[in-house]
């Protein structure tokens, strides 16, 4: 969600187990959608994850109503052991792909095109990611593949594996 009245709105409908909930937001700030969520009975029980720049330095988790604080840029594995911590998950290990096939057919942007999307994911900026696949797109019906890949990585929190997936093109 882009603001926090839409973060509510997707609570409501979704009923997440977990939210991770950004503090600095437009139209209704984190802290404000964090109260108005565990103000509901039926969402008391979701483990809300605050996220800020400043966070867990100046917010304390207490402070907020939430479960846990964590600072941007946000690193995976942080967010796996809060969430393990707080939902008693057994994570499994990811089965390891064989992607030398794979990657042999995607046909890749220049590397200044590939510097800047590994920037823009370094910084856990999901937008600028976007931003640059549609520009790679444009260059291009060859990045096509290279470009949905990037996409699937990103949209599904894979940050570590789309960081490798884009360092292997920049070698």
């Amino acid at each position: 969600a882009d603001n926090g009245e839409s973060g509510i709105a997707k609570v409501e409908s979704f009923q997440p187990d977990a939210i991770l909930v950004d503090l600095i937001m437009p139209v209704m700030d984190g802290r404000e959608m964090i109260a108005k969520i565990k103000q509901q009975p039926e969402f008391k029980k979701i483990v809300v994850i605050g996220i800020s720049a400043s966070c867990p330095l100046i917010f304390q988790p207490s402070e907020l109503d939430c479960d846990g604080c964590l600072s941007k840029p946000v690193k995976r594995k942080e967010v796996l052991e809060i969430l393990n911590t707080h939902l008693q998950l057994n994570w499994l290990p990811a089965e390891l792909e064989s992607e030398a096939e794979d990657l042999s057919a995607l046909v890749a942007p220049p590397p200044e095109n590939l510097s800047q999307l590994l920037r823009s994911i370094e910084l856990g900026d999901l937008e600028a990611v976007e931003e640059h696949a549609k520009s790679i797109e444009a260059m291009g019906n060859q990045y096509t593949s290279f470009t949905q890949r990037v996409r699937q990585l990103a949209l599904s929190c894979q940050q570590h594996q789309l960081e490798v997936f884009l360092q292997h093109f920049l070698q």
